[in-house]
């Protein structure tokens, strides 16, 4: 089975309109590891198209790569009342480097080698970015599910298989089950901050 990963900062701001902010990368693989021709083939294709995508022999590893980044920003963003990353970052630099730090344990305790260096990566990378808002700020401003078993739930359950402490992803995870319960109408999309 091909798995893929988006590494962009991008917005649907509204139905066939996309809004590209910054990177634009994709990683292929196949579950549980490797890739197979198919997927070398399909990388090319996206690669002869323009699109930077890299193969991945492990796409479980890049999976945990990549939720370094989204477990911090993602519930911050929603529990913020919708401030940017740039802001988040700013203003609460050591809670995200500590939330990562959960990930990057939890993916360590699962046999997944991430680089030593991912988190001041990831702070670097954000750093650089312009102001973005989320998928996850997105969807619950739109009134639909985020996702908050796909960018927390797993990572706590894996946590609790190798006996990992997560107490900040926990607590984010409980937060954002309660923010969900409120009324569609009552998420107004917040106003950028100036």
């Amino acid at each position: 089975m091909v798995s893929g990963l988006a590494f962009i900062c991008s917005n649907r701001i509204s139905p066939g309109e996309i809004e590209h902010l910054a990177y634009g990368r994709l990683t292929l693989g196949n579950v549980p590891s490797g890739f197979s021709e198919k997927t070398r083939c399909l990388a090319t294709f996206f690669n002869d198209a323009g699109i930077d995508c890299q193969l991945s022999e492990s796409i479980t590893t890049a999976r945990w790569q990549k939720c370094i980044w989204n477990a911090p920003f993602n519930p911050l963003s929603v529990l913020s009342g919708g401030l940017s990353t740039q802001t988040i970052l700013q203003t609460q630099e050591p809670l995200i480097r500590a939330i990562m730090q959960e990930v990057f344990t939890i993916a360590t305790a699962l046999g997944h080698r991430l680089p030593e260096d991912i988190i001041e990566t990831n702070i670097n990378h954000t750093q650089q970015m312009p102001p973005y808002k989320t998928s996850m700020l997105l969807d619950y401003q739109a009134g639909r599910p985020m996702e908050i078993n796909a960018i927390l739930g797993n990572a706590i359950k894996a946590a609790a298989h190798t006996n990992t402490e997560c107490p900040h992803l926990k607590t984010l995870f409980a937060l954002l089950q309660l923010t969900e319960l409120t009324e569609p109408v009552k998420r107004s999309e917040t106003p950028w901050p100036n």
